[in-house]
């Protein structure tokens, strides 16, 4: 039936209507149109060429005029009579509704399908659509584009189908550009897609019919790769390429096949832990997919290897349970097929991807999006759209750690993966998101609270943006009190649990805009709630808390802020008092104390506190404020390193004035905080840094140190305190572990040479008897008891051990039958003796010692320890054989007795004239002839 379309010549109010011969095209009026519709409707003055173009040829004016009116139940609906539809529905009197400042000119109403400008000039003047919720306006760009650029690689009958493609793209999609209409993005997209599908489908040419099924596999996938890389690099929706691959999956009897070097299919089957709603049905097909596929991508490294992908839900496949789907992913080589792509150098293979993909799915491969684990349970990969020809195929064997589902603190935790983090909404009556990290090993962390604050402090920015607009003093007064107190009633003592570290960010946020705005409005802060709100958060209670902040926060909201807080008051407290007076706030976990420096400081005022701060009268610092501030907690919340903590109270001391140069040092002492657990620790002084967020130590010095207090001196003033450091050597497990091995094996084969040492001198007895023997057997005693007592884990024996030997010898050497008969004078002179040799070489490993101070010098501590292990004493092997050889020469001096046969064998031979020379790991046996 041919449908009827009224003419303008027809019309009552002709010469405000749309002229037969010159329109004016594009103009929109009410229109009634008897006897078809029962009611008026919009209508579009248009070209009898663009109605035929429009409608394939179904549509044209009546008596073929060159301009009629296109009356919106038509152009929208198809439909030619009855009742007009509420989206078209007029009345007569109506004006055109303007649904945005912008005005479209006439042009925007009629696309040529040849101009790709026209999606900017036009669409995106009058929509806002954007990214991936463009409504699909992206893809239908980027299509045209492709023609502009590239129609001299297709085919000539290819060319004419891309052409016919983007023109009825652009004729399609006007509709939506009608003054009287406006769309949603959502429901451009759903438009853009029905568009897409219906211009996709079939183009009639000559009489021809073109389509996308008669086009070459080359020129198809080099349309399809181009437009993925194109929207990829716009962020545009890729549901247009979805529409491309589905139109051409159906062409009967025409199946696209891949060569699987350039380009295949891949359908993979995950199954998703779901945690929300966050996927809906609507949008399951392309948002899901997508978002899965972006993290295997990533994971892969698709993208440095040069190959372009995109992924779709097939809808025939898609599994009815909400969580198992099958996705499809499109892989292919840019190198082969993006007509934009010039990198040569890289040449991908895309079943290399295929097979490292599907390694990792069968080692149980899984991605985390959305916070919600998707495990990837099978691959097949194929040679065809619809994935009816499968070359490989693999299933999932889990292997990966997760963290098991826990609940703690009202707060549900999902399962997770190893190295994954879960973020959940805060507990009941707080505000924010709380996180929790599931380690390498599946053992979930603690829970980390630093965006999550209490709803009542949380409501309290609404109170301050209110305190800011307020310009009377005593009104901003009341309304500081008035916060204040609601902080206190949250944060006080009375609350049975430690504060979070959202609440201390939040509170010490509050308290700085207070002091803010109180300098600001001229109002005065009560001091003695202020310092109870300072008091709660300085709460031991909340230490752990306080490290949360200082680990995960960058802001100046950590522990240090509280420093610079108290400063702050002080400045601000010190306006409401006169010269002479002294404002002393005394709470648990801090002392306040603001005046006027009149002579000597010395502070805090309590008697009985070993902490003390002194700083002398002197000219800079007389009449001028100050304020001074012990904080007895601190130490237990400020940032430190792994080796050093802070071992006192922290004190502080500022004026109302900068203060550049101390005529003396300000002098503090402190009292040791026994909770610092080191032994015999070093103590350094040091003054907190602002700027770097650390301590540091210029211009500070320890005047004196013993085991309960320390005294520092320092020529600036700030905020100070002492920090301990072990004072033993680090090693690392590894040195600490062969170091072992070394004592070990060197004082066992120590011990097993004294032994052979004291078993060959009694076998040989009768050759070797003499005082000196005597001597060295004792000292192998010696030396086995202290080994002994040393493997058997004495600490410091080998000290005693060396200084036992030398007693022991020195007796020895004393007891002799020989030196008892001598002076005083020459007993002095063969002890100095004894002790020069053998202090030197007994002493030597402790000279190592002394060098391994630390781990820099770890070749020392080597050394140390095969030293002590293996001592060679080869200084008291020389000395007792000069002695031993002057002995026997005066022996051969004179006349041979009985005796001298002791040095013949039973055959009255001489022993070989070559050294018997036996070294042991801890000393040398003396030659014997």
């Amino acid at each position: 039936m041919l449908l009827y379309l009224f003419c303008t010549c027809l019309l009552v109010y002709c010469d405000a209507a749309c002229d037969k011969d010159s329109g004016p095209e594009g103009l929109s009026e009410c229109v009634l149109i008897p006897p078809q519709y029962k009611s008026y409707q919009w209508a579009t003055c248009l070209s009898n060429y663009f109605i035929k173009m429009a409608s394939n040829g179904k549509h044209y004016c009546l008596d073929d005029t060159t301009y009629c009116f296109y009356q919106c139940m038509i152009e929208f609906y198809n439909v030619n009579d009855g009742e007009v539809y509420q989206n078209c529905s007029c009345l007569g009197y109506d004006s055109i509704p303007k649904y945005s400042n912008v005005s479209l000119p006439d042009l925007c109403y009629v696309p040529t399908g040849f101009d790709c400008n026209w999606y900017n000039a036009c669409f995106r003047k009058k929509y806002s659509c954007s990214g991936k919720d463009d409504g699909g306006i992206t893809f239908q760009r980027e299509f045209c584009s492709l023609y502009d650029k590239h129609q001299h690689k297709f085919k000539p009958i290819n060319q004419i189908l891309l052409a016919n493609i983007r023109r009825c793209l652009q004729v399609d999609m006007v509709r939506i550009l009608r003054p009287w209409v406006q769309y949603e993005c959502s429901e451009i997209k759903n438009l853009s897609i029905s568009v897409n599908k219906q211009c996709f489908t079939s183009q009639e040419f000559q009489n021809v019919t073109l389509s996308l099924c008669d086009m070459n596999e080359n020129n198809f996938w080099s349309l399809v790769v181009t437009l993925v890389e194109s929207l990829y690099k716009q962020n545009g929706s890729s549901d247009g390429i979805s529409n491309l691959l589905e139109a051409r999956s159906f062409c009967p009897n025409k199946e696209l096949k891949m060569q699987t070097i350039n380009t295949t299919v891949v359908r993979i089957k995950n199954n998703i832990e779901t945690r929300h709603t966050f996927y809906n049905n609507a949008f399951r097909s392309t948002k899901m997919a997508t978002d899965i596929v972006t993290k295997l991508a990533e994971l892969m490294l698709w993208r440095q290897h040069g190959l372009s992908w995109h992924a779709w839900v097939d809808t025939r496949f898609q599994n009815t349970s909400p969580d198992k789907n099958s996705i499809f992913i499109l892989l292919a080589s840019r190198q082969s097929y993006d007509m934009n792509y010039n990198d040569a150098s890289r040449s991908p293979r895309v079943y290399d991807a295929v097979d490292n993909l599907a390694s990792g799915i069968s080692e149980g491969m899984f991605v985390s999006v959305n916070k919600q684990i998707v495990t990837i349970q099978s691959l097949e990969a194929c040679v065809d759209l619809l994935c009816q020809h499968i070359y490989l195929s693999t299933d999932s064997t889990e292997t990966r750690d997760y963290c098991p589902g826990d609940t703690l603190e009202s707060i549900k935790w999902w399962k997770t993966a190893a190295g994954e983090t879960d973020i959940k909404d805060c507990p009941p009556n707080y505000t924010g998101n709380a996180s929790r990290k599931c380690d390498s090993n599946g053992d979930w962390g603690t829970p980390v609270y630093i965006n999550c604050v209490n709803e009542i402090l949380h409501k309290t920015t609404g109170k301050l943006k209110k305190l800011e607009q307020i310009t009377n003093p005593e009104q901003a007064t009341a309304a500081i009190t008035d916060i204040l107190d609601t902080v206190d009633n949250t944060t006080g003592d009375h609350n049975d649990k430690p504060l979070k570290s959202g609440d201390l960010k939040q509170t010490t946020s509050i308290l700085s805009s207070i002091i803010q705005i109180g300098n600001s409005k001229n109002a005065s802060v009560n001091s003695e709630k202020f310092a109870d709100v300072l008091n709660s958060v300085l709460n031991t209670g909340n230490s752990h808390s306080w490290n949360e902040v200082n680990t995960h926060d960058d802001s100046d909201k950590g522990a240090s802020s509280i420093m610079r807080i108290v400063d702050s008051l002080g400045s601000l407290v010190q306006k409401n008092l006169s010269s002479n007076e002294t404002k002393i706030i005394s709470r648990k976990n801090l002392v306040i104390e603001i005046s006027t420096l009149k002579k000597n400081l010395s502070f805090p005022p309590d008697v009985h506190s070993r902490s003390k701060l002194l700083l002398a009268d002197q000219p800079v610092l007389k009449d001028k404020f100050y304020t001074a501030a012990m904080y007895k907690t601190l130490s237990g919340i400020l940032p430190t390193t792994a080796n050093r903590s802070v071992g006192s109270d922290v004190m502080s001391v500022s004026f109302d004035q900068t203060i550049h140069n101390l005529a003396e040092n300000i002098s503090i002492t402190f009292e040791q905080n026994k909770k610092v657990k080191f032994i015999d620790p070093k103590i350094s002084c040091g003054y907190w840094n602002f700027s770097s967020r650390s301590w540091t130590y210029d211009g500070c010095y320890l005047k004196m140190s013993d085991s309960k207090v320390s005294t520092c001196t320092c020529n600036h003033l700030t905020n100070f305190a002492i920090l301990m450091s072990p004072s033993d050597v680090e090693i690392s497990d590894a040195n600490k572990k062969a170091l072992e091995i070394i004592t070990f094996v060197g004082c066992g084969l120590s011990i097993l040479g004294c032994f052979l040492t004291l078993i060959i001198y009694a076998v040989f007895w009768r050759f070797v008897k003499h005082e000196w023997a005597v001597i060295l057997m004792h000292m192998c005693i010696v030396l086995i008891i202290g080994y002994s007592v040393f493997l058997s884990a004495t600490e410091e024996t080998e000290n005693d051990m060396n200084i036992g030997t030398i007693i022991i010898v020195l007796r020895a050497v004393y007891s002799r039958k020989g030196i008892q008969n001598e002076t005083l004078k020459k007993k002095a002179r063969d002890g100095i003796k004894c002790m020069v040799t053998l202090l030197p070489v007994l002493g030597l490993s402790w000279l190592f010692g002394i060098l391994a101070f630390n781990e820099d010098t770890i070749i020392f501590q080597y050394l140390f320890g095969i030293t002590t292990s293996c001592q060679v004493q080869d200084g008291f092997r020389q000395t007792m054989h000069r002695r031993r050889a002057k002995s026997m020469s005066n022996f051969s001096s004179k006349p041979k007795s009985s005796g001298t046969n002791d040095r013949f064998d039973s055959k009255g031979d001489f022993l070989s004239r070559t050294d018997i020379k036996f070294v042991f790991p801890n000393l040398s046996l003396y030659s014997f002839r």
